[in-house]
């Protein structure tokens, strides 16, 4: 990726508008195609398909021998793994957040953040506002996460002599 310039801005937004009718997609648009995104991703995680490291068998049962997940074949012993872990799921949702922070940004060395940031705020002031909205909702999102935080209490809990 190149670093960017304050005649690169219009590019941050090139996304927000439909390629065949070139009419601009709405705020509450994007957030349900993003929210039918992260539920796809969500629907995997939870179907739970495990897949076979040798014969690629893929199943949704489990077979644990010597404290290992085997392959459920009959004629095959190797080991299967998660197709989509919740560390994925959470990398996911992570991902869609960072396309939308301004604060990811690489800019150009004789471009001044603030300058481009003002430039962004008058001349793009409906995408500026979106960019920022789906941001915010996806951080809300991320929140939920278990592997957002980690709860101290919980890790620490043996340590509760009471």
């Amino acid at each position: 990726m190149r670093n960017m310039n304050l005649s690169d801005a219009s590019l941050i937004f090139e996304g927000l508008t439909c390629k065949s009718c070139l009419n601009p997609f709405s705020q509450q648009f994007l957030q349900n195609f993003l929210d039918l995104m992260i539920r796809k991703f969500t629907q995997q995680y939870h179907t739970g398909t495990y897949t076979c490291t040798k014969c690629s068998y893929h199943t949704g049962q489990t077979f644990i021998q010597n404290d290992r997940f085997k392959c459920i074949k009959t004629d095959c012993i190797a080991s299967i793994y998660k197709e989509y872990e919740s560390v994925d799921l959470y990398l996911q949702i992570a991902y869609f957040k960072d396309l939308f922070d301004f604060s990811r940004i690489v800019l150009d060395r004789n471009c001044s953040r603030e300058e481009f940031m003002n430039l962004l705020k008058t001349e793009y002031g409906r995408e500026y506002d979106i960019f920022n909205h789906l941001h915010k909702h996806l951080k809300l999102v991320l929140l939920k996460n278990q592997y957002f935080s980690i709860d101290l209490q919980s890790v620490f809990s043996f340590c509760d002599h009471k």
